[in-house]
């Protein structure tokens, strides 16, 4: 007799009050985000002198793996960043939408080991939380992958778990040039790759709600240096 076992799921629920952004920009699997560039590149080729084929980054079974793995967060509507020119600290911003938002760190919270004058910090305030059940950490990547002619910024990377931190806001480093220019993030791109450090299968879960109950949604409003440790061992704490 063949038995059929399933192969346990990690269920990931995703939690917006925003009505377009549930219709339009949900979270998905990253597999459904891999480059078009990527689709159309053959699988092998011939290098110069070579009488052989050699395989291409179709192939490669790191990004392969990459993409079948995790959650891809989408930009929800374009936004265009001003940046002044290298020696100056200004920037503005502007989302479509006209109801976004986003704020801007002090790098003194990083002992000012860059300049502002060179570097612009935002985050992006998504409209996605994240909720799940299973203690497992999350690892949040930069989709670089997917946009390898640009430059102008990075998405810094980290871990959390959405056991106790459920929010999904999406940090990222404008570099300055010479001068002033616009940087263009548009609806769709991959803002934020996020894998789960787990053997189970992942699946997502979608949910409209009030704005209301977003915000319970959010977990830790306890605002202090430590915060998010002191809401781990509380909420372990009850379950005991």
């Amino acid at each position: 007799m063949l038995f059929l076992f399933k192969k346990p799921e990690v269920v990931l629920d995703c939690f917006t009050s925003v009505s377009d952004v549930y219709r339009f920009a949900k979270p998905d699997n990253a597999i459904k985000f891999i480059p078009e560039w990527w689709k159309k590149t053959p699988s092998s080729y011939v290098a110069d002198g070579d009488f052989h084929k050699s395989p291409t980054v179709k192939k490669c079974d790191g990004l392969i793996s990459y993409y079948k793995n995790g959650v891809v967060i989408p930009a929800w509507s374009d936004l265009a960043i001003e940046i002044g020119p290298k020696g100056t600290p200004y920037y503005r911003w502007q989302y479509s939408d006209k109801q976004s938002t986003a704020v801007s760190h002090s790098f003194k919270q990083l002992d000012n080991c860059i300049d502002e004058t060179s570097v612009t910090h935002l985050k992006l305030t998504s409209p996605w939380h994240f909720v799940c059940k299973d203690e497992i950490l999350w690892v949040w990547s930069d989709p670089k992958w997917n946009r390898l002619e640009k430059n102008d910024y990075v998405v810094l990377p980290g871990t959390t778990s959405f056991k106790y931190q459920h929010t999904t806001n999406i940090n990222i480093l404008m570099y300055r040039s010479e001068t002033k220019k616009i940087i263009n993030i548009n609806f769709g791109d991959p803002l934020y790759h996020i894998t789960p450090i787990t053997e189970k299968n992942l699946k997502l879960n979608y949910h409209l709600v009030s704005h209301e109950e977003f915000l319970r949604t959010q977990g830790n409003n306890i605002k202090f240096t430590g915060s998010f440790n002191l809401v781990k061992k509380l909420m372990k704490g009850k379950t005991k």
